[in-house]
């Protein structure tokens, strides 16, 4: 290892070490690590006013929406769920007048496996788009499969699925 590895190494250590809290600490943006299952609890965390863990229970809560889609084998299939949007409204994000910082701001969604997808937060909002992104429970009027729940992003029109993440366990609001 040659002295500029060696060096930038420990700048990016001390770094670390140096921010509140030190390496251990639980940033409150950050998501929980992948792998860790916490039951049917979806986590908002980012740039939002008050992240958020949501029960299944609460998430029932809130209006839910229901849209058929065509799936990867030529089926359709009817999912409900919630709009990203009202979960996100629910979290404080605005989505109004996004210009400036807003205009560039995205949500991932982080799968128990690792997976991630990332959505512009002006797709998610009905006055810029006619597409409906939901994270649905249900499928076909029963709970979604383990395989693909208990949460998974479905996002209506859209002709490939690769961002119809599912096993979704966090939500994360970043700026650009």
């Amino acid at each position: 290892m040659g002295p500029r590895v060696v060096l930038s190494v420990g700048v990016l250590v001390g770094l670390v070490l140096s921010a509140p809290g030190g390496a251990s600490a639980q940033q409150p943006s950050s998501c929980p690590t992948p792998g860790q299952g916490s039951g049917a609890v979806l986590h908002l965390r980012g740039a939002v006013q008050e992240p958020l863990t949501l029960s299944a229970p609460e998430l029932d809560r809130l209006p839910r929406e229901r849209v058929r889609v065509e799936e990867r084998d030529g089926g359709v299939a009817e999912y409900e769920g919630v709009l990203l949007a009202a979960i996100l409204a629910r979290a404080g994000v605005p989505t109004e007048s996004l210009r400036g910082p807003q205009a560039s701001t995205v949500v991932v969604a982080e799968a128990l496996d690792g997976y991630r997808a990332a959505f512009a937060l002006a797709e998610l909002d009905a006055a810029f788009s006619d597409r409906r992104v939901l994270l649905v429970d249900r499928k076909n009027g029963a709970p979604l499969s383990a395989e693909e729940g208990p949460f998974r992003v479905v996002m209506e029109g859209e002709r490939r699925h690769s961002r119809w993440i599912r096993q979704v366990v966090c939500l994360r609001v970043e700026r650009l």
